[in-house]
């Protein structure tokens, strides 16, 4: 009985760290590890929606000519650049 126990907290907990891996995928670009316009644009709507929401800022990053880089270097040297 004890085994079937621990198997199953071990499986659950697999399931678990799934879980979580799909939703970093979902939501996520695995090579910047930024996240997906969709799903900022989400949460952005959710919070600016919330009565408690005073405050917000929002960041934004821009690589100047990085079509060049991809361009002159190669798209192995572009995604180091990120």
């Amino acid at each position: 009985m004890q085994r079937e126990r621990i198997a199953s907290f071990l499986l659950f907990n697999k399931y678990k760290e799934n879980q979580r891996e799909l939703r970093v995928q979902a939501n996520f670009d695995h090579l910047s590890g930024v996240m997906l316009r969709s799903t900022f644009m989400d949460l952005s709507q959710k919070a600016i929606q919330q009565p408690e929401c005073t405050d917000l800022f929002i960041g934004l990053v821009d690589i100047d000519y990085f079509k060049q880089i991809n361009d002159n270097y190669g798209h192995r040297m572009g995604d180091l650049a990120i």
